[in-house]
């Protein structure tokens, strides 16, 4: 469960990083004339990965403190 957990996390921070990174070039790309781009969506979209990001490391935090538990037990 726990590496499976870590796993989970670990792709959902990289998820969040690649809408933030989406969200990042869209926002620059709004400066170009003629590029139509909703920068309110946008940043919406960049806080939503930000608090995606955060939730996916406490998830992380939370498997690695299992772990640790475990090993304790097993020790």
């Amino acid at each position: 469960m726990t590496i499976s957990a870590l796993s989970t996390a670990t792709h959902g921070m990289a998820r969040a990083t690649s809408q933030l990174q989406h969200s990042a070039n869209q926002i620059a790309r709004s400066g170009i004339p003629g590029a139509e781009v909703d920068i309110g969506n946008e940043l919406m979209s960049a806080m939503t990965a930000e608090i995606d990001f955060k939730a996916n490391v406490k998830v992380a935090n939370a498997a690695q403190n299992m772990t640790k538990s475990l090993i304790d037990i097993l020790a």
